[in-house]
């Protein structure tokens, strides 16, 4: 298993690569190559990047993540978005 982490998030890259992790040169390229989705924040808890990361989740992929109880602001969850990347039934 590859661990891809975006570079900037958190600790140093060096600290990730140290401990065998790739270090991804943006948020895209973690999703384009990533089977697994681990977030802190997501949609509807992070207001800065949230709603930019639905339309790059895949259908195949799994997310984990805290959520925030209520829903993002604009009303946009990832429940309407059922995997086909942002876009609403």
């Amino acid at each position: 298993m590859e661990v891809v982490v975006e570079a900037g998030a958190g600790y140093p890259d060096a600290d990730y690569v140290a401990k065998g992790a790739r270090v991804a040169a943006d948020r895209a390229e973690v999703f384009r190559t990533a089977n697994i989705i681990v977030q802190v924040l997501c949609n509807g808890a992070n207001d800065k990047s949230g709603p930019a990361d639905v339309p790059l989740l895949r259908r195949d992929q799994a997310l984990i993540a805290f959520f925030a109880r209520a829903p993002h602001r604009s009303g946009y969850s990832l429940r309407q978005t059922n995997g086909d990347g942002g876009r609403q039934r």
